[in-house]
């Protein structure tokens, strides 16, 4: 246990490396206490299993965290302890198998949720948090795997629980904005822009509000929703789209000004969109703008994470070589194409 204190010490200060060798070291120590006998060793021992796991994670060593998990979860339901910690425990090999084996992930996902359900039935205010969380983690699965309609679901089943305990703690209106947005973009995805845009308009009033209280925490979420809202616009209401757009734009230009590559990353996004909407509405000039402002930032981030970022410089650099053809049809672009084609080949 003291050894297993000191593993706690350092993940408190987020060194997870030095927590990961305390708990290995006693992991090594307890190997002789292993039983199903004593209910308090084994969920000690178990709970020390699953930190461990949880160090290795962070320091990315994901197969050995797997394993550990897995021991962890075969203590649990040999020693049939069904408790919302193992429920937790299912939760965190869920997110290691999300993007890599989507139905083992499902499968812990659900087992997870079937606990959390049975608690949140008793004690609602305690365990129904984690109730809508783990829905709104299946959500996503769905989603990654191309099944809005199954995503839907499990959203709309997530925002519901979030709703009824934002009534009694505002703490849970993040999430509900959070996750209206998300809706709106599974809405879009489906080709359902009226049903899209229902859910952005309750996220934006959502996120003014908290914005209001807390900026630099809500800002960038506000932005994004005002962003995906302009998206869906594009189709057939190109002034609208332009309207809110530019307020997406003046809001990720204040972030931006912390000079981070995220903010950074944000701000060319919208002034890309700016550009490429003023190029639908035949203003090519203002087009041009924009996409003369996106581009050198676009570039600066290259230079940061070229593997991250080329691509979106690769659709800066084709708007605006399309946009300077339409205003000027003779003059020449070859070193823009020229610049285009070198990252073509870098793709």
């Amino acid at each position: 246990k003291a050894i297993t204190d000191f593993g706690d010490y350092y993940m408190a200060i987020n060194d997870s490396k030095n927590a990961e060798n305390f708990y290995g070291s006693a992991i090594q120590h307890s190997s002789d206490y292993y039983t199903f006998d004593d209910e308090d060793l084994c969920v000690m021992l178990t709970t020390l299993f699953v930190k461990y796991a949880n160090a290795l994670t962070l320091n990315g060593k994901t197969q050995k965290a797997e394993k550990h998990y897995l021991f962890a979860i075969n203590f649990f339901e040999k020693a049939e302890l069904s408790t919302p910690y193992l429920a937790s425990v299912y939760n965190s090999v869920a997110l290691l198998y999300e993007k890599v084996e989507p139905k083992k992930a499902y499968t812990f996902f659900r087992k997870a949720l079937d606990i959390y359900t049975k608690y949140a039935k008793e004690d609602p205010i305690e365990y129904a948090p984690s109730e809508a969380l783990t829905l709104n983690n299946i959500a996503m699965l769905h989603w990654r795997n191309n099944e809005q309609i199954k995503a839907i679901q499990y959203m709309e089943h997530s925002l519901k629980i979030y709703c009824e305990l934002a009534v009694a703690n505002v703490i849970y209106k993040e999430n509900i904005g959070e996750g209206l947005n998300n809706l709106g973009l599974l809405f879009h995805d489906l080709g359902k822009p009226d049903d899209a845009q229902k859910a952005y308009f309750k996220a934006i009033a959502i996120q003014r509000t908290l914005a209001l209280v807390f900026p630099q925490r809500h800002l960038s979420k506000l932005a994004s929703s005002l962003s995906n809202l302009s998206n869906s616009y594009l189709e057939s209401q190109l002034t609208k789209a332009k309207k809110v757009q530019i307020e997406a734009l003046e809001i990720r230009r204040k972030l931006a000004e912390d000079n981070t590559p995220i903010t950074q990353e944000s701000l060319v996004h919208s002034l890309t969109n700016m550009g490429n909407i003023c190029y639908k509405l035949n203003e090519y000039e203002q087009a041009q703008v924009y996409l003369q402002e996106a581009l050198p930032i676009s570039r600066n981030l290259v230079k940061i994470n070229k593997k991250q970022y080329l691509g979106g410089l690769a659709i800066d650099l084709v708007l605006y070589c399309n946009i300077s053809e339409e205003i000027s049809p003779q003059k020449q672009t070859n070193k823009l194409y020229s610049e285009l084609f070198n990252i073509a080949d870098v793709l």
